[in-house]
């Protein structure tokens, strides 16, 4: 009975281990996530969709909006029509890490607010913009390879 009791318990403890620690590299798995898509696999995304507060954009602002993420922690944006971006610079360095994208202007960070696993091919990145005199609006943005 006591060996019985023992065993048991035994192998409780090794289920429960095993299961605390997959847990704990899921976490991982998940806030470097954003980082592995945009850092190791790099590519050039375009904007499939955007709203500005309440207000849907319309996709032709966005039509030859591209921005290039590279494996060495730059970027490239290509903007001829002038449209919103998240960065205000033209190039430059960003860093992803918790689902945080942060560009080197100092200025804006975009957040990604997807819901449940995030999938390489589409990003969805939420951020405030206050212009002088204005109230703060929310833009969203849907990026797509």
């Amino acid at each position: 009975m006591k060996k019985r009791f023992i065993i048991c318990l035994t192998g409780l403890l090794i289920v429960l281990s095993i299961t605390g620690c997959a847990d704990k590299n899921n976490a991982s798995d998940t806030i470097n996530l954003l980082f592995t898509i945009l850092s190791q696999r790099g590519g050039t995304w375009r904007v499939n969709s955007a709203t500005f507060g309440n207000e849907e954009a319309p996709l032709n602002m966005f039509a030859d909006y591209r921005i290039t993420f590279r494996p060495d922690g730059s970027y490239q944006v290509t903007n001829p029509a002038g449209a919103p971006s998240f960065t205000r610079n033209a190039s430059g360095k960003y860093m992803a890490f918790d689902r945080l994208l942060t560009f080197d202007d100092g200025v804006t960070v975009a957040r990604e607010i997807s819901t449940g696993a995030l999938n390489p091919n589409r990003l969805l990145f939420e951020f405030d913009v206050t212009l002088p005199g204005k109230a703060t609006t929310t833009y969203r943005f849907e990026l797509v390879r």
